[in-house]
């Protein structure tokens, strides 16, 4: 992902539950990691070498180079101070990147931190569950899900016509595109009553009352 934008590549570095990828940033999360195993097992590393296991002042250097890191008493007061840092890793980066100028990159990282927004993340490729997708597909929605462009330029819709942007969040506005999915939900709906099966539709939301478009 050499050609990945750093701030893209950030989003990235984020979990899941933060609107990213939850791909490690091994530079830091080293780091953390030591540490907080460091300080979990201080009082088990003093009664096998007989006497203090740490520098103090060595540790504390060590958490000055992580972001919004507490001090080393604080952090001997945290249950698990390697979950506390790697917290305070993904705190700085996420602040980082809401504070940059890039009004896509704010809106897809909080479109990403809703609730269930990366459930697909975790799925399990699994053929029986109908859980897998396509290279294109599976490539497609990384892409939307780190505000990287669909396309290399604009381009038509195929189905309305209108400029598709090179974001494609024209596809999922499309109102022809919205009109034939709907119809075509309603006619399988139809077709399952008919057969005696008990039928749930979607729900279709929107934005506004009097908005047609879904969000």
């Amino acid at each position: 992902c050499s050609n990945v934008p750093s701030h893209h590549r950030q989003l990235a570095h984020l979990p899941i539950k933060r609107g990213g990828l939850g791909i490690p940033l091994r530079r830091l999360t080293a780091t953390s990691a030591y540490l907080g195993s460091r300080v979990q097992t201080g009082e088990l590393q003093a009664k096998l070498r007989r006497g203090s296991p740490m520098d103090p002042a060595y540790i504390q250097h060590l958490l000055d180079h992580i972001p919004s890191s507490p001090n080393l008493e604080s952090l001997q007061q945290q249950p698990s101070p390697q979950h506390h840092l790697a917290n305070a890793i993904n705190t700085q980066l996420s602040s980082e990147l809401h504070l940059l100028p890039d009004m896509i990159l704010k809106a897809t990282l909080a479109v990403n931190s809703l609730p269930h927004a990366g459930a697909w993340l975790e799925a399990l490729p699994l053929d029986y569950a109908f859980l897998t997708t396509s290279a294109e597909a599976f490539r497609s929605a990384l892409r939307r899900r780190l505000g990287l462009p669909q396309h290399s330029s604009n381009s038509r819709c195929t189905e309305c016509g209108h400029v598709a942007d090179a974001m494609g969040t024209h596809h999922s506005v499309c109102k022809v595109a919205i009109a034939k999915h709907r119809a075509g939900v309603a006619a399988t709906a139809r077709a399952a009553i008919s057969a005696g099966l008990r039928t749930l539709t979607e729900v279709f939301a929107t934005v506004f009352p009097s908005d047609r478009a879904l969000p």
